[in-house]
């Protein structure tokens, strides 16, 4: 019987779970959910009846099984004293150590996480998880048991899973359609599916009481804040809430591998991103550096899906993190960009062809309620657009449109009420002034949703470009210094581009009288930028002349997320919103 030390340095809140057993049954055999079979089950009975219910569902000897997030280890040593070939595997140190200290130092088990965990390929008939997988990536999981398990093998799950997500914000329950889905993609297929989540539930009910009852036993024992106590009550209550109304469940998920795909699924990382770097050329016909993919991608900038033939990179899809304002809320955007299939993958532009598995699991992993990202924006190539919405990705109607705005150059002279400041990346007043100028731009955005444009975008998005180079210039008042706003300038050759505007909607003229002014001063023959259509007349109000590029701006319809009618004509979009300009 584990005594309190050993789980006071558990991952929390598994060490207040243990501690409220303790407090409450005087022992703590299992870290999982009880299953009630009867309202009078005890919390004790309904764990080993969870236990017993995972044993029966597994094959018969021989058999080699390697157990995910083994917890106390109770259910490995069971297993292993029925005759199976067990090993356990977690990434907590201190359930290591418990499990060493109580069964043996000699106990089959390591301090790894899945995807760094290593063994020869096609070593194990069963892969078991209880209540680990949610905490693990669902690409992570089934990358590593096609490759361990023998042909006919089998993931055993028994865990919380979505059923439903209706609202934006990240969750951290794998979404139960999307988890099956990326498993048949690779290659395995359900066996058997069990919903339990009646049975499951009170323990919910149980572990509010616990910690309402023993409150100051948990903080005091195991030095947990008041604040951090408060957001488990609040935690386990909005779970409760979530099992009442059918958006989470708990599933006992059986799946069966049945072949090795075609095409092999995953993501692009630091450590394989110079695959992607040769399919973008091969695909573009003209390099992107490590230094751009870098300040697009790394830490934690972006993410990306690839889809592998053999060990060749034949398909990507990429995205971009973004801070917005979803109608004053602020939320994260996806921005997706680079694209990409190589010519022999296009051929197959099917629901089982590399467009469509890197497309459909990048959005299921990525965007809509319940992930980071709760929409996406951005204007893909008509090529794109057209095969996206045949394969049911984007809904037909689009949010918006891009247009073009011209005017032509005004004279190098200076301006009568207004004036230029060029803005630098490492200058306290520039970051000061524009986090202002910003404030007051978002205000006007309270109703739409928008890309935020702080300095601290500014800065990696402009300054830091690592192949173009950008002027950043303030606009303000010559008498009072009062700032009007900031714009974001770059020359083609004969053309001047305005990729952003950061100012409050009335101020726009004021900066594009400017910005004209500049286009006369670099000479060029005219000043352009793209926006949204729904406020171009922002842009057509101040002499500029609209073009419709005939560049759509769609949503997705794959994954939940925010109807398109509520989005519709509400998205602000200028040229500067895409890496490529």
């Amino acid at each position: 019987m584990p005594s309190f030390v050993d789980y006071r340095d558990f991952i929390f809140p598994l060490n207040v779970y243990a501690h409220i057993l303790m407090l409450e049954e005087g022992a703590v055999n299992y870290l999982h959910y009880g299953l009630y079979s009867k309202p009078e089950t005890t919390v004790s009975a309904g764990q080993h009846h969870a236990s017993q219910l995972v044993l029966e569902h597994l094959p018969s000897l021989p058999c080699r099984i390697l157990e995910v997030g083994f917890g106390l280890a109770s259910t490995l040593v069971e297993l292993k004293q029925l005759g199976y070939d067990v090993a356990g595997i977690t990434p907590d140190p201190a359930q290591e150590k418990h499990a060493k200290e109580h069964f043996g130092a000699d106990l089959s088990v390591v301090c790894t996480k899945l995807e760094d965990f290593s063994a020869p390929a096609e070593s194990l008939d069963v892969i078991l998880f209880q209540q680990s997988a949610q905490h693990i990536s669902p690409l992570d999981i089934f990358s590593k048991a096609a490759e361990l398990l023998v042909a006919d093998g089998e993931m055993l799950i028994l865990d919380e899973f979505a059923l439903d997500r209706t609202k934006p914000g990240k969750e951290n329950l794998h979404l139960l359609k999307d988890f099956i889905a990326l498993a048949g993609r690779f290659g395995f297929e359900v066996a058997e599916q069990l919903d339990l989540s009646l049975m499951a539930a009170p323990t919910l009910d149980y572990l509010l009481a616990g910690v309402k009852k023993h409150r100051s036993r948990l903080a005091q024992d195991l030095d947990l804040s008041p604040s951090l106590l408060d957001g488990l009550n609040l935690s386990i209550q909005a779970d409760r809430e979530k099992y009442a109304a059918g958006r989470c469940g708990y599933i006992l998920l059986r799946l069966k591998k049945i072949t090795m795909p075609r095409w092999r699924l995953g993501e692009i990382t630091e450590a394989n991103h110079e695959q992607m770097l040769a399919l973008f050329k091969t695909c573009f016909g003209h390099e992107m550096s490590p230094a751009h993919w870098h300040w697009k991608y790394a830490e934690g900038r972006g993410q990306a899906i690839g889809v592998w033939q053999d060990q060749e990179l034949i398909a990507h899809y990429g995205g971009t993190t973004r801070d917005i304002l979803f109608f004053g809320q602020p939320q994260k955007g996806l921005y997706p960009c680079d694209v990409m299939v190589k010519q022999e993958g296009r051929g197959s532009l099917s629901r089982k062809g590399p467009f469509f598995l890197v497309t459909a699991t990048f959005l299921e992993s990525y965007q809509g309620y319940g992930n980071k990202h709760v929409v996406a924006l951005g204007f893909p190539s008509e090529r794109h657009n057209a095969v996206a919405k045949r394969l049911g990705f984007y809904y037909n109607d689009e949010v918006d449109h891009m247009v073009e705005i011209s005017w032509t150059p005004k004279p190098c002279r200076p301006q009568v009420w207004s004036e230029l400041k060029i803005l630098g990346r490492d200058d306290g007043y520039s970051k000061k002034v524009a986090d202002q100028i910003w404030q007051k731009m978002s205000r006007d955005f309270a109703a739409e949703l928008i890309g935020v444009r702080d300095w601290n975008y500014l800065k990696h998005r402009y300054f830091d470009h690592p192949d173009k180079h950008y002027e950043v210039c303030l606009v303000r008042n010559r008498i009072s210094r009062r700032p009007y706003g900031v714009i974001v300038y770059h020359r083609h050759e004969r053309d001047c581009e305005l990729l952003d505007v950061i100012a409050p909607l009335a101020e726009i003229q004021t900066l594009i009288d400017q910005a004209r002014k500049i286009a006369g001063c670099l000479d060029t023959d005219r000043l352009y930028c793209w926006t949204a259509a729904h406020y171009s007349h922002l842009f057509e109000s101040t002499g500029g002349e609209a073009r419709d590029l005939g560049i759509s701006i769609p949503t997705i319809s794959w994954t939940a997320g925010p109807p398109l009618e509520q989005i519709s004509q509400r998205c602000w979009l200028m040229g500067g919103d895409t890496d490529s300009r």
